[in-house]
């Protein structure tokens, strides 16, 4: 019923279920009878929770041979399904208008209303003293969670669950987003620092640059079926293992979708 949902762009469980009850094409590829009910959307939990992740792993392996066979095997974050203003501290289980009222109180600033709270945090933006780290926070619903700068600019919780190879061996050519403020290495290891500047090089020669291009036609448009196509940008799912499985079914369900269209020539298996 995942796969189903892979296929008809539903990220859904309530959707995929109703697709799954509704269509007579899709009860007997479940193996239903026609007058058979579908399993509901709780099921999907329940199995998800009790199979362990090796099996996910497995079926994927199932299909990597597949994919060999037909000549296909060549060798980016995820929202997680929990809000920023659930943080609490990791030191003391204060949430963040709690923390806000410590630091005013400490300034000497009396925050009557949200509205206070709100300017106080704003002014700690601009000024740079502003920081929320996964070293200091944590999701009560969901402890696996990282805060991360998401693509569109804004901060949230998410799991990172993805890497690619591009058969480029184990030197790293890793596209950088643009700071016009500049890097700072204060508080961190002189390794990374040293790694950031060597791939900094790599990507402007010629070879990383079309390194990256390749990058933007084969990987990126495979990013593009799971999370936008797939309906993978964000999860309903909490816990890093549990949103593994979702990946690991996804990147199959593509993968099969991959060997439909070699064998058949349909633009949408």
């Amino acid at each position: 019923m995942l796969i189903v949902g892979y296929f008809e762009d539903s990220d859904s469980q309530h959707g995929i279920v109703w697709r799954c009850s509704d269509s007579l094409s899709l009860t007997s590829f479940l193996g239903c009878q026609p007058r058979e009910a579908t399993a509901e959307h709780s099921s999907l939990t329940r199995i998800t929770s009790r199979l362990p992740l090796e099996i996910d792993r497995e079926v994927f392996a199932f299909v990597l041979p597949l994919l060999h066979e037909q000549g296909l095997l060549k060798g980016t974050t995820l929202e997680a399904n929990a809000a920023m203003t659930s943080i609490v501290r990791k030191d003391r289980g204060a949430d963040w208008e709690t923390h806000l009222k410590t630091l005013a109180a400490a300034a000497e600033i009396e925050l009557s209303w949200r509205a206070d709270a709100a300017r106080f945090d704003q002014q700690r933006a601009k000024t740079g003293k502003k920081k929320c780290s996964h070293d200091d926070w944590l999701s009560p619903s969901d402890p696996d969670g990282r805060i991360t700068k998401l693509t569109a600019g804004s901060t949230d919780l998410a799991d990172k669950a993805n890497a690619v190879d591009l058969d480029t061996g184990l030197r790293t050519y890793i596209s950088e987003p643009l700071v016009p403020q500049g890097r700072t290495w204060i508080d961190k290891a002189v390794e990374q620092r040293d790694a950031f500047r060597v791939n900094h090089c790599r990507i402007r020669s010629e070879r990383g640059k079309r390194l990256l291009r390749r990058r933007g036609t084969v990987v990126e448009r495979t990013f593009a079926h799971l999370c936008e196509t797939g309906r993978g940008l964000r999860t309903w799912r909490r816990g890093l293992t549990t949103v593994t499985k979702r990946c690991q079914v996804m990147a199959l369900s593509h993968n099969r979708g991959l060997i439909l269209r070699n064998l058949c020539g349909a633009a949408k298996p």
